[in-house]
């Protein structure tokens, strides 16, 4: 396991501290989360005959009594044993399972396989971190989609291609000893998070990542001889009572292991996408599906505030998907809008919300609002809403966490709820590092700065600046194609001059002190010990200002201001660059290699107090390199405007860092004879306005000349 997962898992467990609940034997709670699963529609797992038949056939296969012998003796033995040995024998009781049925039944409406993964890497389609494939961990067994096969053939993983996250809708996790259950002892429930629940909730986190439709994950962990089902959504985790498959005697609990059998079946078998956690509101495409080659295509439904139903089609992989547990999980997709005229092209957000915040539709009608005055102008670098609203039920109930739990033992309070929102921007684009140059990266950029100040100047923090939320603008034309994955998205071309713009207004707050069009001022500071469901605070963390991550692992409150936004619009400028330099192909491989390295450092942490520590590094390098922290980024910039101006905003990034870790002199090898730096080194260092320096970085790449030194006093 890296070292980054493991790092994550730390933090992660202190997150989960509050958000599980433990189901005990014969519990309301335990009776719930096994009826969820079996709601619904009827099938073999829930016709006692059919199942009798199957767990006769079961009992008397040579290979399961094999398999359950395995795991008893396995389970005997101390934590020492090796879970390795597990593998096999639960592979092979899958693959008994799906025999067993086949002979009762030839009903199979979905085809799913157990897929064991241990010792494979799965497919990571990781839409704006691909390098951070390699730091992902695996379950054992996944559920993974497969197609359908020729009549009277199993179900069996693709000899070629192996398996995607995407397709995988839950996992089982094996552990050899019932010690590393996932569940506390309840006496320390309150303050200890086990090892094994983290796991399993990051395998969650990883599967709605790259299934941003789905609602929720069933998990199975098998520890020992023992087991249970576990519940992820976006507000925790629900985790259902160990069940021994063996008596205190030794001999097999019949009824035990039956009822793992039926899970096991239902799931592979029986479940439909909605029932393992799909979003209903959502469907594949005709043609589509989880296991194609290329990334599917969906319909989604977007309901409006006038009540209206509007639909688009997805078309692509994300734009962005959130890699977050509790929180937001927003997601980010070019789409085609079914419901406008000529099938515009459009950019569709999806993000769950807390019921505490104004929903983002809200923010781009205040935006609105604050230009449609005499002699104002709508700054062109913020997007514009076609339409959005709260994602609605079939019955009209608002899509939320509330909803899909229902009431009774899993219940959580209103003000502790969270529900899917979705907005469509008539703009269209395409990621900042997919620019053409630096020059058209530095436009886009300045376009997007000056309508973040031009908001902010009006009292509307965008509180979020990522990469994700800042594209490059284009004029696109949807054509239809005749066979599934065959239509495309053309991109005619890039606005003229480039346009950048902003967009992803979900965590944007208005100042107490400042007007609010619509009367509904919001607070802009969050209490860092309380957590407000739907609503970290950092926003995107690896983009977000210092000041800001470091008050949040100091559990300190402190205001949100533009000054913070600026500070991740450089940071959002200096990853950029790097995936830039990271596509090209023509970069020697040793020198890719390092720059790799460098951009790791810099950008791959899931982890607040990681993110910290590496950029502490990297501006302790200074004494050591003629380029901070960035020497391998500026190996490759060739052109010695582009290379100065890079050195330029990042010597002021460092300055405005809360504590800054070197002295001013360090910076002198290459400072020091910077026609820029020359300029303003008259500036005290703790008074930097840092959004003019940064404008002035990107102004001087757009002009493409480095302005004259001064001369002598």
């Amino acid at each position: 396991m890296s070292a980054e997962v493991v790092s994550f898992r730390r933090d992660f467990k202190e997150e989960l501290l509050q958000h599980v609940v433990y189901a005990e034997a014969d519990s309301v709670e335990d009776a719930k989360i096994m009826s969820m699963l079996f709601d619904g529609k009827s099938g073999v797992s829930t016709n006692p005959g059919k199942m009798d038949a199957i767990f006769n056939k079961l009992l008397a296969d040579s290979k399961v009594k094999e398999a359950l012998k395995v795991i008893e003796d396995v389970s005997r033995e101390d934590e020492s044993s090796e879970e390795e040995t597990m593998y096999p024998s639960l592979e092979n009781l899958f693959a008994a399972i799906d025999n067993a049925c086949a002979t009762v039944t030839n009903d199979r409406p979905y085809f799913r396989k157990w897929v064991n993964k241990a010792h494979q890497q799965l497919i990571s389609e990781d839409f704006v971190f691909p390098e951070n494939s390699t730091i992902r961990g695996k379950p054992d067994f996944v559920l993974a989609e497969m197609p359908r096969p020729h009549s009277g053939e199993p179900v069996v993983e693709p000899k070629a291609g192996g398996v995607r996250w995407r397709q995988c809708s839950a996992f089982l996790e094996i552990k050899s000893t019932r010690r590393l259950s996932p569940h506390a002892n309840p006496a320390h429930r309150a303050r200890i998070i086990k090892e094994t629940l983290a796991q399993g909730a990051d395998y969650a986190r990883l599967i709605l990542n790259a299934r941003p439709f789905q609602l929720y994950v069933y998990g199975i962990f098998f520890c020992g001889d023992t087991w249970c089902l576990a519940y992820f959504d976006r507000r925790g985790v629900v985790l259902g009572h160990d069940i021994s498959i063996f008596d205190s005697k030794g001999d097999l609990a019949e009824d035990s292991f039956a009822k793992f059998v039926r899970v096991v079946l239902r799931m592979s078998w029986e479940m439909s996408l909605e029932q393992l956690g799909h979003d209903p509101t959502v469907t594949l495409l005709d043609g589509h599906a989880y296991y194609d080659q290329t990334y599917p295509q969906f319909l989604v439904n977007v309901h409006t505030d006038n009540g209206e139903t509007e639909e688009v089609c997805t078309y692509g992989t994300p734009v962005w998907s959130s890699l977050s547990l509790i929180g937001r999980g927003s997601s980010v997709y070019r789409a085609v809008s079914r419901s406008s005229p000529g099938n515009s092209v459009v950019i569709l957000k999806n993000a769950w919300r807390s019921v505490s915040r104004h929903h983002e539709a809200y923010f781009y009608k205040c935006i609105d609002q604050f230009y449609n005055r005499p002699g104002e102008t709508r700054p062109a670098g913020v997007a514009r809403l076609l339409f959005g609203g709260d994602v609605k039920l079939d019955n009209g109930e608002w899509l939320s966490v509330k909803a899909i739990r229902g009431g009774g033992p899993f219940a959580i309070e209103d003000e502790e709820d969270v529900g899917l929102h979705r907005v469509v921007v008539k703009d269209y684009g395409k990621p900042l590092w997919s620019c053409t140059s630096p020059v058209e990266l530095a436009r886009a950029m300045l376009m997007a700065l000056d309508a973040h100040q031009s908001l902010s100047k009006k009292g509307l923090l965008h509180c979020d600046i990522s990469a994700g939320n800042i594209l490059i603008r284009q004029h696109a034309q949807y054509i239809p194609g005749a066979t599934p994955h065959s239509d495309e998205i053309v991109a005619q071309h890039d606005s003229e001059p480039v346009q950048g713009f902003l967009m992803d207004f979900e965590l944007a707050s208005l100042r107490a002190d400042d007007e609010d069009p619509f009367q509904t001022s919001l607070v802009t500071s969050v209490p860092s010990n309380k957590k407000v469901p739907g609503r970290p605070i950092t926003g995107t963390a690896i983009f977000a200002s210092t000041g800001l991550l470091e008050a949040i692992t100091k559990r300190k409150t402190i205001p949100r201001t533009s000054d913070q936004d600026v500070e991740s619009f450089a940071w959002v400028f200096i990853f950029s660059l790097y995936r830039m330099a990271l596509s090209d192909a023509t970069y020697p491989a040793s020198d890719r290699e390092r720059l790799e390295e460098e951009f790791q450092r810099l950008f791959s942490a899931i982890n607040l107090n990681d993110i910290l520590d590496n950029r502490v590094r990297a501006f302790h390098l200074t004494g050591r390199e003629h380029h901070p922290g960035i020497s391998s980024l500026c190996g490759y910039l060739k052109n010695e405007v582009l290379r100065h101006s890079v050195v330029y905003i990042w010597y002021f990034l460092f300055h405005i860092q809360p504590q800054p870790p070197v002295s001013d002199a360090e910076f002198n090898p290459l400072i020091a004879n910077d026609p820029q730096y020359a300029q303003d080194k008259t500036t005290p260092v703790l008074d930097v306005h840092f959004e003019q320096k940064l404008r002035k970085g990107l102004e001087t790449i757009i002009k493409g000349r480095l302005p004259a030194t001064p001369g002598p006093a």
